[in-house]
């Protein structure tokens, strides 16, 4: 069983994020701090990492994207991630 992982988006990883961007997004860019390539996180499609790394989109990742997207002001926030074997 793979363990979860800690997401932790920061203040530089919203300021230098791209909008509507799978590759560039905040939790992207986090989650390539971590050490993970090839990263795509989309909300219906889940989080992907590398060759053979997924999880779900958990909820607060998916209310972060969307009010992101939007324009809309966004906080520093922290998630797990479940990967899926």
């Amino acid at each position: 069983m793979s363990k979860k992982i800690l997401v932790r988006v920061t203040k530089d990883d919203i300021k230098r994020g791209k909008r509507e961007d799978m590759q560039a997004c905040p939790i992207a860019r986090s989650l390539k701090r971590l050490g993970k390539r090839q990263v795509e996180v989309a909300i219906f499609g889940g989080i992907s990492w590398g060759t053979n790394g997924y999880a779900k989109c958990p909820k607060e990742a998916k209310k972060f994207i969307r009010a992101f997207d939007r324009g809309r002001k966004v906080e520093p926030f922290k998630f797990y991630l479940e990967p899926i074997s």
